[in-house]
């Protein structure tokens, strides 16, 4: 049987929550349900109370339910590192053509079984590690780190030694011209210096004559 307390008690709570959460401040709460300021007060202190612990409770459900989807991923990463990492088996067809006897064109098939041994996928490393650190960022051991998004290649197409090559080739051709632009300013420095020995005879014969 219900407690009429109790269910007056529970329907005064809902009460001042809408009115609360309507932006009433307090004394207008008291004032719209015929309470006392203090009473009121109470009830909102309960209230922010059951907040707080239904806020925690499904912080801590959710974190439950992100962390068992990690373990599901770094298990199925780990599975697939270690399929990576099993001898495959391939067979080899080749075929051989030639001629008979009689010139018609045979074609002879040899199959040949080659193992090979892998050292595993690095991408399934990738993941565990991944949902690793994910885990440890959830618990708080550690702080969450934004991975830098890859610089954009501006001409796809050309690899990185592409491009090394390329950079080297225009630091060559800056340097060529430098140097000409070096060579240019020693020509027109020894040019200067000819006509200076050039005059000089006339100016001592100018001497001598005086």
């Amino acid at each position: 049987m219900t407690n009429p307390t109790n269910e007056l008690s529970r329907q005064r709570r809902a009460d001042v929550t809408r009115l609360y959460v309507r932006g009433n401040s307090l004394p207008e709460i008291a004032a719209n349900l015929g309470l006392s300021d203090s009473a009121v007060a109470h009830e909102l202190a309960e209230i922010r109370k059951e907040w707080v612990a239904s806020s925690l409770r499904d912080r801590v459900e959710a974190k439950a339910r992100e962390l068992a989807k990690l373990d599901h991923v770094e298990s199925e990463a780990w599975k697939a590192w270690e399929r990576s990492q099993k001898k495959f088996t391939r067979v080899k067809t080749s075929e051989k053509k030639g001629k008979d006897k009689n010139c018609e064109t045979i074609t002879d098939e040899n199959c040949e079984t080659i193992t090979e041994t892998r050292s595993g996928e690095p991408k399934h490393m990738a993941a565990a590690q991944r949902a690793i650190e994910l885990r440890m960022v959830i618990l708080g051991l550690i702080g969450h780190r934004k991975s830098k998004a890859p610089a954009a290649d501006t001409e796809p197409g050309k690899g990185r030694f592409t491009r090394l090559l390329r950079d080297t080739a225009s630091h060559r051709a800056r340097k060529a011209n430098q140097d000409a632009v070096n060579q240019d300013s020693a020509n027109h420095e020894n040019g200067k210096h000819d006509i200076v020995n050039q005059n000089t005879p006339h100016q001592n014969g100018a001497k001598r004559e005086a």
